[in-house]
């Protein structure tokens, strides 16, 4: 994401999978200051369809599931399980 004046304020990685159905834009990594905002989510929608994607796709920890829950709609779909070894 850039202001008018060029300036970068965020980024995002997306790697595309591909289902019988569906072709998923899957967020690998996304960060930025001040970047979760309708315009950006917007400008991110349209250039994942432009990719031929048919859904968005992402993990998060439960405040970014809270966070695009409540401002774009999102349901979370399952939990990411970890253990080190």
């Amino acid at each position: 994401m850039t202001d008018d004046d060029g300036e970068v304020h965020g980024a995002a990685t997306i790697t595309f999978i591909n289902y019988p159905n569906h072709r998923v834009g899957y967020i690998t990594a996304i960060g930025g200051k001040l970047i979760a905002n309708q315009e950006a989510f917007l400008s991110l929608k349209e250039i994942l369809k432009s990719r031929g994607a048919t859904k968005l796709q992402g993990m998060g920890r439960p405040a970014i599931v809270r966070l695009w829950s409540s401002k774009f709609g999102a349901k979370p779909v399952s939990t990411l399980m970890e253990l080190e070894l």
